[in-house]
């Protein structure tokens, strides 16, 4: 028998009472990876020219600690213990390695053909490791251990009694009981007609912290089908997203989704052009300096508070927190105020540069003065000097990933072919999407839209 090696890995500022806890757990020792001084070790000990890039190349700000337990420990109440240590002393640690774990039951051996299907195809688009059990037939407690050792978990079962297969119900209880969290869960099931075990296996789960789900599950009624086998195709392409993204040779090196994933608050900058208040929804406004403060803020020229800013020299940005209703992006995100008084019917309330500033749903605001302009082509950047500045609450900040969960309504998308406006769900009908479409809600154009389906 082997030893088996437990990795934990914690930041630098929290190595020391990691090592102690490991080294009250592992009875067969530790080992620590720390290469936080290593330029200071390389100068001691030899020329900086000499060491393998490999090494100059580790993270500086985190600490790998390894675990051995001695043949025939147990590692699955080794890692239950260590997440209750750790737990207990405030230390935020991984325990994973990269790769899949697929566990399923089958009867019939069509569950068992869609593992099979899926495993082939994450090796395909080079995930690291995939481990598969057949939970009626191999060591129960090597599954368990190999759920908490990798990074992403995969299950599969029929649909049993209104239930789970009992082998799977089996499998799921352990990772409840030993805290099983902080891994990504894909699931599959089957049934003749009316699978439910999708649905029995995340309510079994839902005591355990911070497990995502993957988007797609996989339903298959009896065997696979045209229908089922693309959603086999789909998840093994979500597991394996940032394997793809990693090779020269598969990753997409032109996908604009990345500029999504740069954090953006939310804010209402109002305006007024001499008659009456505007205001409208941006995610682009930026601390550019601190000595003097310098706000910078950016708006396409085809709104009517762009005009108004360049014309009066003053505006104020309102700070949304999480808060915010969906009818006030439809407030003052969806309707021009060329043609809508988007204040009508709301109390106003002014800071001292006259302007409006919302009386609820934002958490701060800042009056600016414009102090120079960048021209942007579609758009003019706006430097300002701040003015005035109110903190109104502690509330969080709402940012644009937020609103995509949790405020903007989920899109009709049933039964439509076409495309979707990933900023306010207007779908545009039809085989191809105009390079040149705005949308007309929004006013996004051709970049802020995806496929249906």
């Amino acid at each position: 028998m082997e030893w088996t090696d437990i990795r934990l890995t914690v930041a630098k500022a929290d190595a020391e009472n990691a090592e102690a806890v490991a080294t009250l757990i592992a009875e067969g020792g530790i080992y620590i990876e720390d290469y936080s001084d290593i330029e200071q070790q390389v100068a001691e000990i030899a020329h900086v020219d000499l060491i393998e890039q490999e090494l100059l190349d580790k993270p500086r700000d985190r600490v790998i600690i390894h675990m051995y337990l001695e043949p025939g420990a147990s590692p699955v109440e080794t890692l239950a213990l260590i997440a209750a240590r750790m737990e207990a002393a405030n230390i935020a640690y991984t325990v994973e390695t990269e790769g899949v774990v697929i566990a399923y039951t089958s009867v019939y051996g069509n569950t068992k053909a869609a593992v099979e299907k899926l495993a082939d195809k994450l090796r395909a688009n080079g995930c690291p490791k995939v481990i598969v059990h057949d939970l009626a037939r191999c060591d129960m407690a090597q599954a368990v251990a190999d759920a908490f050792r990798y990074s992403k978990l995969v299950l599969a079962t029929t649909t049993y009694n209104a239930d789970v297969f009992p082998f799977m119900k089996e499998f799921i209880h352990h990772l409840t009981e030993r805290n099983f969290r902080n891994r990504t869960v894909a699931l599959m099931e089957n049934g003749s007609w009316a699978p439910l075990a999708a649905k029995v296996m995340r309510k079994m789960l839902e005591e355990c912290k911070n497990l995502t789900f993957t988007e797609t599950t996989v339903r298959i009624l009896s065997a696979l089908n045209e229908t089922s086998a693309k959603q086999v195709d789909a998840l093994a392409n979500e597991l394996s997203k940032e394997y793809l993204a990693q090779q020269d040779a598969t990753a997409n090196k032109n996908d604009l989704n990345a500029l999504f994933n740069i954090g953006y608050g939310l804010y209402v900058v109002t305006t007024n052009d001499g008659t009456r208040d505007n205001g409208l929804i941006v995610n682009t406004v930026s601390q550019v300096t601190n000595t003097p403060n310098r706000i910078a803020v950016t708006i396409n020229k085809q709104n009517y508070s762009f005009h108004t800013i360049q014309k009066t020299g003053v505006l104020n940005v309102n700070c949304l927190d999480v808060s915010a209703p969906f009818s006030l992006f439809q407030r003052f995100g969806f309707q021009s105020g060329r043609t809508v008084d988007k204040f009508a019917g709301m109390e106003v309330l002014r800071s001292d540069n006259g302007l409006a500033f919302l009386p609820r749903y934002i958490n701060s605001f800042m009056s600016l003065k414009v102090e120079s302009y960048v021209d942007m082509d579609t758009h003019g950047m706006f430097i300002c000097t701040v003015t005035e500045a109110r903190v109104m609450s502690d509330a969080e900040t709402m940012t644009y990933t937020y609103y995509q969960k949790n405020v903007k309504p989920k899109p009709e998308t049933e039964g439509k072919h076409g495309f979707v406006c990933k900023v306010c769900g207007w779908i545009y009908e039809g085989d191809e999407l105009p390079d040149d479409i705005i949308c007309p809600l929004c006013k996004h154009g051709a970049a802020d839209f995806e496929p249906i389906g």
